[in-house]
């Protein structure tokens, strides 16, 4: 009978632990949180709208709650629908969890907003930032370098309270680009000229990263290549394609008298081969096919094509030197050498 009892009360206190556990998850606690938030806020006061429709009407009152003080700092999803003119359902998730509650708003006030004055603001803050800046793109390519000039334009400060569209074009007559900017029934154009684009694309493999960093940081200011190469140019010139990479990592010479070369590819499975015999084909192409300085020849024939695990790099660093020409080609071999060493180590550690 005592081993029935005490078998019972186990299996109790293992039913309240879970119990605990599943009503202690941070998440659902947080929405829990939110709906009593929402409850005690409904119905809520009068609401300025600038037209009257339910598109608008959904897009005040979700601007209302994921701006709310008590709620922002919960970090929750918020989506708002509508159910009639005055109800709407929020639907709020975190993670895996997700919970909706109804809200109701006592009325909406039609506000008329002075949209052309909008757009004057919008073109004022563009001609203020009109100053040849270097736009950060995810590629070399010109739907990259429009969206990028978007996404630029968008940050100014004051730009996302106008909430104004914008769209880009290139302007070849001028050789910039033309900003088309509409609030409402309002559009106007700007011209906007770019001082340069810089291509920053995410990181999709860390590692690759930090075997990167290891040969860059080795170097230093002795680290040479400077122009990033994007995921385009790689696939039509270097013949390496999208569907054989994770991640790429990729920088040439910036001035057309320099060689300095370093790319490095996270490969795919099944796909070692095809990124070495591309790599080994444009090594091949640059010491027999392309033209190059004197100088610069030894580099070239001193560069490497190095695989680690499932990384790939094609190696073709320097450094200034001043010996006889016949030791030139082993002075870059070194470095060369060096550099991989240094992925060596650090892809081990």
């Amino acid at each position: 009978m005592k081993k029935i009892f005490l078998l019972l009360l186990l299996m109790t206190l293992t039913l309240v632990a879970c119990n605990t556990k599943e009503t202690s998850d941070p998440s659902q606690e947080k929405i829990d949180q939110a709906i009593g938030i929402i409850e005690l806020l409904s119905p809520l006061n009068a609401l300025v709208i600038e037209e009257d429709s339910q598109t608008e009407k959904v897009r005040v009152v979700t601007e209302f709650l994921q701006n709310h003080s008590e709620l922002k700092p919960l970090g929750l999803t918020i989506s708002v629908s509508t159910i009639d003119g005055l109800t709407f359902v929020v639907t709020l998730s975190k993670e895996t969890h997700i919970k909706s509650v109804n809200i109701t708003v006592s009325d909406f006030i039609v506000e008329t907003v002075d949209h052309e004055s909008i757009v004057d603001e919008a073109i004022r803050l563009i001609e203020s930032s009109n100053t040849y800046p270097t736009i950060e793109v995810t590629d070399d390519s010109e739907e990259a370098y429009l969206k990028g000039i978007i996404d630029y334009l968008s940050r100014l400060d004051g730009m996302d309270d106008l909430r104004v569209i914008l769209a880009v074009t290139f302007n070849p007559e001028h050789w910039n680009y033309q900003v088309e900017i509409t609030r409402g029934d309002v559009t106007k154009s700007v011209d906007f000229n770019v001082g340069d684009f810089r291509v920053v694309k995410p990181v999709i493999d860390p590692f690759l990263y930090i075997l990167v960093d290891a040969v860059r940081d080795h170097f230093g200011e002795d680290y040479a290549p400077s122009s990033p190469i994007g995921e385009q140019q790689l696939n039509e010139m270097y013949g390496l394609s999208s569907e054989w990479m994770v991640d790429f990592y990729a920088e040439g010479p910036m001035w057309t008298m320099a060689v300095d070369l370093f790319i490095g590819i996270s490969v795919k499975e099944g796909h070692i081969d095809d990124v070495v015999e591309a790599l080994n084909n444009y090594r091949e192409y640059l010491i027999n096919d392309s033209f190059q300085y004197p100088m610069n020849m030894p580099k070239v024939e001193a560069s490497k094509v190095h695989v680690m695990g499932d990384y790939a790099f094609l190696i073709l660093l320097s450094a200034p030197f001043d010996g006889a020409d016949e030791d030139a080609k082993a002075f870059y071999e070194s470095i060369n050498e060096t550099a991989i060493v240094q992925i060596n180590s650090a892809y081990n550690n």
